[in-house]
């Protein structure tokens, strides 16, 4: 059996685009053929690269590979070479999908249309796996014909397929866990001093951090707002905020106001900018809480890092978070605008060793009750075969 998977995007390298390099190498080591197939985009291409590095072979094809939404001249002018080149860009996706030789196309992101329609034509099986909830619902509408013209639809959370509401037959759903897909070396705070050097922390410190990519989606402005907040309530020790993630290349003017309102209140003392970091789970560990308020989400790979971490969080009750978090036993769930319930509840984590064992502890086991790469891997080999 051999699958092709199409990539969401080539424009950054988030928690989908890790799963899916190392779900892809686990396939293959159980036997299956699996090759990735991008759009051919502008820029840096950090995921075909990565999939070079790591061996994987990769397909491409031409044109915009998905709508985005308007938001200035730019962006409509884009949707409108989107457009125009549509009947190319499936043209050229055909060519690479039967040159690949698949049995099934494994379609990744709700707007990834163009490889699921040249599937569609020439008659592939077509696996759709929809991520996160980051759409309003008038495009969902539009795109539900998808879910029922596909032979499987997968959804990372019980939460998402609710969201999606697809009108077809319930046996071609699926719920599918995203899992932390790498067996990470854990360090202790004892053992992690390069990084405490680096950053000039002292164990003394309370640390609050975050790991997410610079967007508005990551929801860094409401981060912010709930730092200084828990900075003007808290004041037994010093709090150091460590925020570590990529500067996204056409999320730079949100990062620059991210860095102003922190210069504008003067905490340069309190607030540490790291930059994209390949030790980024290391770091994590140097955190006394991890705080994501973010504002759209799947399932994040930091909450389940976090746990292996061994490290606490208060995030947002967003995408198929609630599934990751069960709010009072392993982490806390704020709504993503509601500031007071980010400070309060973090405070409770930081003055309450109690709780924040409990929350280590049961984020533990949640993550090995649903989220290994074991269960992962079987369970979608298992929709695979069905498929077939």
């Amino acid at each position: 059996m051999k699958i092709l998977k199409v990539a969401p995007d080539d424009i950054l390298i988030g928690g989908v685009h890790k799963r899916m390099i190392i779900v892809t190498k686990k396939l293959v080591t159980n036997g299956l053929e699996v090759d990735f197939l991008v759009a051919k985009s502008e820029g840096a291409r950090p995921f075909t690269k990565l999939c070079k590095q790591e061996k994987i072979k990769t397909w491409v094809f031409s044109g915009v590979y998905r709508p985005s939404r308007i938001k200035d001249l730019r962006s409509f002018l884009r949707n409108v070479k989107y457009i125009v080149e549509l009947p190319i860009s499936i043209f050229s996706a055909i060519v690479a999908i039967k040159k690949s030789k698949c049995d099934i196309v494994h379609v990744n992101g709700l707007l990834n249309i163009v490889p699921f329609i040249a599937a569609k034509i020439i008659g592939k099986k077509i696996c759709y796996h929809v991520i996160g909830d980051h759409y309003p619902k008038l495009l969902i509408w539009l795109t539900k014909p998808f879910f029922f013209l596909s032979d499987t639809n997968i959804f990372i959370a019980n939460k998402l397929k609710a969201y999606y509401n697809p009108f077809c037959a319930e046996s071609k759903n699926f719920t599918l866990y995203e899992p932390l897909p790498i067996n990470i070396s854990k360090t202790s705070k004892s053992d992690s001093g390069f990084i405490w050097k680096e950053f000039g922390l002292e164990t003394k410190d309370f640390i609050i951090g975050n790991v997410a990519n610079y967007t508005p989606a990551k929801g860094w402005d409401n981060f912010l707002d709930i730092a200084f907040e828990i900075l003007k309530n808290h004041s037994e020790k010093k709090i150091v905020f460590l925020c570590v993630g990529a500067i996204v290349e056409n999320h730079k003017h949100y990062y620059k106001k991210i860095i102003n309102r922190v210069e504008k209140e003067n905490l340069h003392d309190n607030f540490i900018f790291t930059g994209y970091r390949k030790d980024a789970f290391q770091i994590m560990q140097t955190f006394d809480l991890l705080l994501m308020p973010s504002k759209k989400e799947g399932t994040p790979l930091t909450i389940l890092e976090a746990f292996m971490a061994d490290t606490p969080v208060v995030s947002s009750n967003c995408g198929g978070i609630q599934e990751q978090i069960i709010s009072g036993n392993n982490g806390y769930l704020c709504n993503p605008d509601n500031i007071s319930c980010f400070v309060e509840k973090s405070i409770k984590i930081l003055n309450n060793k109690k709780i924040a064992n409990q929350f280590k502890k049961e984020g533990k086991r949640r993550l090995n009750e649903l989220f290994t790469i074991e269960k992962h891997i079987k369970n979608l080999e298992s929709i695979y075969f069905k498929m077939m």
